[in-house]
C-alpha cells in the first residue's frame, strides 16, 4: 500500500498578482519572441522561393504586432515600484527597433553595465524576482534581435562593425 505524502512543501507562497505593467511586458517577450522566429524564418528564403511571400507577411504581421505592443506597453502608468524597471526596458527597447541598427545594438551592448543600475529591481519578494527574470528574459530577446538581418545596417553583422570601428580608431 501507498504511503500518501504532502509535495507542497510547507513554506510555499502565492506569487502576488502582477501590475497591468508587468503583464503587458509579459505580454511583449511573446511578441518579441514571434518577431525574432519571424525574421528568422524570413532569412531562411529566398526572395524568388514561393513561401517567401508568406514568411514576409508573417515577418510584417509580427513586426506591425511588436510596434502596437509596445505603444501599449509605453501607455501605461507604473503602479509600484517593480513597475519602475520594466518601464525602463520597454524604452530602451523601443528605442533599439525604431534606431533598427546594428550600432544602436552595439551601443545597448556597451552601456549594458552603466543600464543596470536603471535596471535594478527593488525589493527582494517573489514579485521583485519575477521582474528580474522577465527583464533577463528581455535581454535575450534582445541579443537574439541583435543577429536578425532585419536589424544588420547595410548587412554589416555586429561583430564586423565592431572590428571596423576598432580599426578606425586605431589608424
Amino acid at each position: 500500500m501507498a504511503t500518501k505524502f504532502n509535495t507542497t512543501p510547507p513554506a510555499a507562497i502565492e506569487a502576488p498578482p502582477l501590475s497591468p505593467l508587468a503583464t503587458a511586458f509579459a505580454a511583449l517577450l511573446t511578441v518579441l519572441e514571434e518577431h525574432v522566429t519571424a525574421e528568422r524564418d524570413l532569412a531562411k528564403v529566398d526572395a524568388v522561393d514561393a513561401a517567401y511571400q508568406d514568411k514576409l507577411d508573417a515577418a510584417d504581421d509580427a513586426q506591425d504586432a511588436l510596434y502596437a505592443e509596445l505603444a501599449a506597453i509605453t501607455a501605461l502608468t507604473p503602479t509600484c515600484a517593480e513597475d519602475v524597471p520594466l518601464r525602463r526596458m520597454t524604452l530602451i527597447l523601443a528605442t533599439l527597433v525604431r534606431e533598427g541598427t546594428a550600432s544602436a545594438f552595439r551601443r545597448y551592448a556597451d552601456c549594458k553595465p552603466e543600464f543596470a543600475t536603471y535596471l535594478a529591481v527593488p525589493g527582494e519578494g517573489t514579485a521583485a524576482l519575477h521582474v528580474a527574470h522577465l527583464l533577463a528574459a528581455a535581454d535575450r530577446r534582445i541579443s537574439q534581435m541583435a543577429g536578425l538581418p532585419l536589424y544588420l545596417q547595410d548587412g554589416v553583422s555586429l561583430e564586423a562593425e565592431t572590428e571596423r570601428d576598432a580599426e578606425l580608431l586605431a589608424a
